[in-house]
Parts: C-alpha cells; sequence; structure tokens
C-alpha cells in the first residue's frame, strides 16, 4: 500500500478537477469542497485496499470524492427546522393573493364511466 509522491499528486489532481466540477454544479467554494475530498481520499483509501474488487484506483476515487463533496454540498444547503416552521405559520395564516391563486391553470374534467381524469 505504500504510494509514491507522485501518485499522491495525481490522485490530488483528481480529486481538484471533481472539487471544480462540483464548484460549477453547486457555487460552493473551491477550497472548502477540495478539502472535504482530500479528507475523504484519507479516510478512505485503506477500504479500497482492505475489499479489493475488480477497477481502478482512480474510478473508486472519484466516487469518493464526489459523493463526500455532494454530502458536504446538502448538509451547507441545509435549512434549520426552526425557521422552516416559522416560515410555514407565518404563510398559513395569511389568505392566499389574486396572482397565487391564478398561477396554476384550470385544467378541464373529462369524465369517463364513473372515473374522473384531469
Amino acid at each position: 500500500m505504500r504510494r509514491t509522491k507522485s501518485s499522491i499528486e495525481e490522485h490530488l489532481l483528481i480529486i481538484r478537477k471533481v472539487a471544480w466540477e462540483m464548484h460549477q454544479r453547486t457555487g460552493h467554494d473551491i477550497e472548502d469542497l477540495f478539502s472535504e475530498g482530500c479528507l475523504a481520499y484519507l479516510s478512505r483509501t485503506k477500504q479500497f485496499y482492505k475489499y479489493r474488487r475488480k477497477g481502478k484506483f482512480t474510478s473508486f476515487l472519484w466516487i469518493i470524492t464526489w459523493t463526500a463533496m455532494l454530502s458536504y454540498v446538502k448538509e451547507q444547503n441545509k435549512i434549520p427546522f426552526a425557521e422552516l416552521t416559522d416560515e410555514i405559520i407565518s404563510n398559513l395564516s395569511k389568505a392566499p393573493i389574486r396572482p397565487e391563486i391564478t398561477m396554476f391553470p384550470q385544467k378541464e374534467v373529462f369524465k369517463c364511466g364513473e372515473f374522473q381524469a384531469f
């Protein structure tokens, strides 16, 4: 399991590429994404060698870094439950305004026997 300096540098380039792609899709800070990918790389490398299956290490690396970065993005985008609850309660207490009602087009109802289709 001994890796050379050049192989580690190659792996870091792959992690940076994955971080750049995630940054382009989500707009999150590339350095934060890169650090999440590096943590996944350090923590999961032994897993690849322990359960060695068919496939390249670079494919494994791509999957674990993408998954780690995606988990980070999802965690950052969460809305705290208290804020969400307050917003829902404040919206429930008001009546809908006219533009909200007309946003949804009226659907025609077709009768087919006993069933109605929209």
